[in-house]
């Protein structure tokens, strides 16, 4: 893989991810609102998911490789996807 054709996928993905967890981070706002008394500073704060920047070097090891590098974040998607379905879960019923 080129590393221009990397980069490319390597922002879509990451656009994607960056959406995501912004949507997991107001769930977790809103139950923490939802289960406390609102306090000034609340203990979450929003952290974007990084990725280890590959080496082209790797490309064919088990390490950090742009494969490898796509692999996670796609893997990341997926439970981030499922994070954010079990906080709506727990929101819905805590408002029931």
């Amino acid at each position: 893989m080129l590393p221009e054709d990397f980069y490319n996928i390597f922002q879509q993905k990451y656009a994607i991810i960056n959406e995501y967890e912004k949507t997991r981070y107001t769930l977790e706002y809103d139950l923490y609102l939802h289960n406390n008394k609102p306090v000034l500073s609340p203990l979450i704060t929003f952290t974007q998911k990084t990725f280890p920047w590959p080496n082209p070097k790797y490309e064919l090891d088990v390490q950090v490789s742009y494969t490898n590098t796509l692999i996670h974040m796609d893997q990341y998607i997926i439970d981030v996807q499922e994070i954010i379905l079990s906080l709506q879960t727990d929101l819905s019923q805590k408002k029931i």
